[in-house]
C-alpha cells in the first residue's frame, strides 16, 4: 500500500482531501496514514490508556536505537512486556487483565498497535504502529519524563518535596 500511494500521492491527496481528511506520508518511516483536517471531537483518555499509550511510544523510541524495528516501521513487543514497563516506568499497580486487553483494542480500533497471536493464556504479541508517533510526541515524553523524576524525588523525599 505504501508504494502504491507515493506512486499516485496527488491523486490519493486530493482524494482524502475531498472526504476531509489528509494525506500524511513520512518518508523515512515508509508509512503513509489519513488524519482529519479537522478532528470530529477530542479523544479523551482515561489516566491508564494515556499512561499506557506514553508506554507504547517509549518501547518504540527504545526499539528505534537498539536497532529492532521490523517490517513496516513496526516494533515487536507482548502484552506482559507492555504492562510490566508501565508498573515499572509509573510506579503504579497495572490494570486488571481484561482493562489490559480493552486499552490494546482501543488502540488497535485506532491503527497505533496490532494484536497479534496468543503466547499464553495470559500474554500475547503486539506490534506498535509507526502511527504512535503521531499519537505521542516528543514533548509529552519529555512532560513524562519530568513527571516520572518528581515523582521519585518525592518518594526518596519521604513525601515532601525540597522548597526550591
Amino acid at each position: 500500500p505504501y508504494a502504491l500511494v507515493t506512486r499516485h500521492r496527488s491523486y490519493f491527496t486530493n482524494l482524502f482531501a475531498a472526504l476531509g481528511l489528509d494525506l500524511v506520508v513520512s518518508e523515512g518511516e515508509r508509512m503513509a496514514g489519513i488524519v482529519w483536517q479537522r478532528p470530529p471531537g477530542r479523544w479523551l483518555l482515561r489516566l491508564d490508556e494515556t499512561l499506557v499509550l506514553i508506554i507504547l511510544r517509549l518501547l518504540r523510541e527504545e526499539a528505534l536505537t537498539a536497532y529492532r524495528i521490523g517490517d513496516f516501521g513496526e516494533v515487536e513487543t507482548s502484552a506482559e512486556e507492555i504492562f510490566a514497563r508501565y508498573e515499572e516506568r509509573t510506579r503504579r499497580p497495572r490494570p486488571s487483565q481484561a482493562r489490559c486487553r480493552e486499552i490494546l483494542r482501543g488502540f488497535q480500533q485506532r491503527g497505533l498497535v496490532h494484536e497479534g497471536e496468543a503466547i499464553d493464556a495470559r500474554n500475547f504479541h503486539v506490534l506498535i504502529r509507526p502511527a504512535i508517533v503521531r499519537a505521542v510526541d516528543q514533548s509529552l515524553l519529555e512532560s513524562l519524563e519530568l513527571y516520572l523524576a518528581r515523582s521519585a524525588a518525592t518518594a526518596d523525599d519521604g513525601g515532601t518535596e525540597a522548597a526550591p
